[in-house]
């Protein structure tokens, strides 16, 4: 199978493929337990002989996801150019995995009650929203596992007739709709906030620049003091302009309730967005905060666990992701998925650490709700 050229042109891939290979345990994990119990659930009215072909296939899909999560984390980082294989070779097992639930549910459909058709159904819709948060970054690899997922089920309830089928077959359509339509506008926002992070390191970078050259021509002869008014009007634009960029970050990051930091490793110094305080109910850049303060902040079940995943990044100069809990000045609880780039000096050694935060407390919540509602 090949999709040649299918990701040409595609703006920050290569951070986007990252994320998503990132959320490869939580999804093997979970298509592995749900395939798990509709066999069980169906075990008395389909051929074992069935139920275990699908579940082989299934299984086996995800072992290959696995395989390929490990090659993942053995290659590291990479440009855009080789994210477009990593993306092949992922959209390839997505692919096969949303056939595998769609065509073997159906399976399911023709030969079982009518409770367990209703059963069925409630499975796949959880699967083809379950898969949203993660694949949507990138939207044709989102498509490419919902339509299977869900389209054979629409025509076989579509082909039923009757009340009950239309209904069954409207819903299933209006759901797929939907969940596309919220998969293209999350890879929107994404996108949005991916590319503004990028224009305000530029915006930084251009002013730093204007500013050393503005503090060099103060001290040149007065003959140069119209060249050096110009260079200070010049700054100022550029800082306007960068306040205003920096009001669109925090709108981006707010609404993707995505927040942004970035650790000083040589002075310990974090500076963080406005959206990244939020997440943490704390301003950290009011009161200086380093890498022992912050780690503080995380769960003590988790601390160990992120402090010694991001010390290993920081020894070999890697990125890393890493999921955990961190405790909130009242008290409560929020689940957070970090990925973060380490940057080194000349000599390899790491100097800093840039990084995002997601919270994806609602959505790990909804996973153990309902997951414990299938126990």
């Amino acid at each position: 199978m090949a999709f040649p050229n299918m990701h040409d042109g595609e703006p920050y891939l290569a951070g986007r493929v990252r994320l998503i290979y990132s959320d490869a345990p939580a999804t093997v994990a979970i298509n592995l337990l749900n395939a798990a119990v509709l066999s069980f659930v169906m075990r008395g009215e389909l051929p074992s002989s069935i139920l275990l072909g699908w579940f082989a296939f299934i299984a086996g899909v995800m072992i290959s996801r696995v395989f390929l999560y490990a090659w993942h984390r053995r290659a590291g980082g990479y440009g855009e150019d080789e994210a477009r294989a990593w993306l092949l070779r992922l959209t390839v097992l997505t692919t096969l995995t949303g056939i595998g639930w769609g065509v073997g549910c159906l399976v399911v459909m023709f030969e079982a009650p009518p409770l367990h058709k209703v059963f069925t159904a409630f499975v796949l819709g959880g699967m083809a929203a379950g898969g949203l948060p993660s694949l949507a970054r990138v939207f044709m690899i989102y498509l490419l596992f919902v339509v299977p997922v869900l389209g054979p089920a629409i025509v076989y309830f579509a082909r039923q007739g009757g009340e009950i089928g239309w209904s069954m077959a409207v819903m299933g359509a209006v759901l797929l709709g939907f969940l596309l339509m919220t998969g293209r506008r999350q890879e929107g926002v994404v996108l949005e906030a991916l590319r503004l992070a990028g224009e305000n390191r530029d915006l930084v970078a251009n002013l730093t620049e204007e500013t050393e050259k503005a503090l060099e021509a103060k001290v040149t002869a007065e003959s140069l003091n119209e060249n050096l008014r110009r260079e200070i009007d010049d700054r100022g634009r550029i800082e306007e302009k960068l306040r205003d960029r920096e009001k669109a970050l925090a709108n981006a990051q707010r609404i993707a309730r995505l927040g942004s930091w970035e650790w000083d490793i040589v002075t310990d110094r974090i500076v963080s967005s406005e959206e990244n305080n939020r997440l943490f109910g704390r301003d950290m850049n009011a009161t200086p905060y380093g890498y022992d303060t912050v780690l503080k902040i995380v769960h003590p079940d988790d601390r160990e666990r992120l402090d010694a995943v991001i010390k290993e990044a920081v020894a070999e100069c890697k990125p890393y992701s890493c999921d955990y809990r961190i405790i909130l000045p009242d008290g409560s609880e929020k689940v957070i998925f970090e990925q973060a780039d380490t940057v080194g000096d000349a000599e390899g050694r790491a100097v800093r650490v840039t990084g995002i935060n997601l919270d994806i407390t609602e959505g790990y919540e909804a996973e153990q709700e309902r997951l414990a509602a299938k126990v």
